[in-house]
């Protein structure tokens, strides 16, 4: 009989951290004990992810998204003091929190974010790439081009797709050349599936100079429909296979991307190429 009832109880507490562990899991963060904290304190530290330096002067935006909210809402906007931080007070808990970079100092990267529960304080560090590299780039894992100027169709069904210029390979999408090539401009709409603040635009075309382009825009738009001009520029004639990056004079922020290529490097080229194309 005691060993029955040891059973049960074991059993029973088994039970009742499965489902604490569960009610602490989902997307809200879900903790209705009384005796938790409603508010914490936050402490965001910046290093550098060469050299592990902190980073003063930096400005960071702090999105939250609180218990029963469904998105993120931005919540802090400010500046790391000479030893690579901030605090923010009084934050709402529990709740999810993201960290973006909102400097041209350096690329963004993708965003850390982080769940805080019932604590009085928590800290959060973001690393940042202090050099521009390939992985400077956001992760386009799940980004869809919706819309694009032309492609040059082939008996191979994945040659020269506009979705190419997301994947991290040597695949292309090129513009179509039968039968006298589609003009300037060439352009590709891309959805990012959610808001992101961005620093810049990293693009690469194959490696040769078959259809360099020279001058090229970019917008962001929230809803596919209204779009503003964030550059407008022109990219050197360079070693083929190199990336070109464009840094904005200013963060800009949406959801939706939009590449448009303006004019040529060489005018009897009216097609062009492109092996990558990135946001950072």
């Amino acid at each position: 009989m005691i060993a029955l009832k040891q059973k049960i109880k074991a059993a029973l507490t088994l039970f009742v951290l499965a489902v604490f562990t569960l009610s602490c899991s989902d997307d809200s963060g879900v903790w209705d004990d009384d005796t938790l904290e409603t508010s914490a304190d936050l402490e965001v530290m910046l290093k550098g992810k060469e050299n592990h330096d902190v980073l003063a002067d930096v400005k960071v935006n702090v999105f939250a998204k609180p218990k029963g909210s469904k998105d993120f809402a931005l919540v802090y906007s400010g500046t790391t003091d000479d030893k690579g931080r901030f605090e923010v007070k009084g934050l709402q808990v529990p709740n999810i929190v993201r960290l973006e970079m909102a400097d041209t100092k350096y690329p963004s990267g993708d965003p850390v974010i982080a769940k805080i529960l019932g604590q009085k304080s928590a800290s959060m560090e973001l690393q940042v790439n202090t050099l521009w590299q390939p992985q400077s780039i956001m992760n386009r894992t799940g980004w869809e081009v919706l819309d694009y100027s032309s492609m040059h169709v082939t008996s191979n069904t994945t040659a020269n797709l506009p979705g190419n210029v997301l994947l991290d390979n040597t695949s292309i999408w090129h513009t179509n050349y039968a039968g006298g090539a589609t003009p300037y401009p060439h352009w590709l709409v891309i959805d990012m599936k959610e808001a992101k603040t961005m620093h810049g635009y990293a693009l690469k075309q194959r490696a040769s100079n078959n259809g360099p382009i020279k001058g090229l825009e970019f917008y962001v738009s929230d809803d596919n429909q209204n779009w503003k001009r964030v550059v407008a520029t022109k990219i050197p004639l360079t070693n083929p296979g190199e990336w070109h990056t464009i840094k904005l004079q200013e963060p800009a922020r949406g959801r939706y991307i939009k590449f448009v290529a303006t004019s040529p490097h060489i005018s009897a080229s009216q097609f062009i190429n492109l092996e990558q194309l990135g946001v950072y």
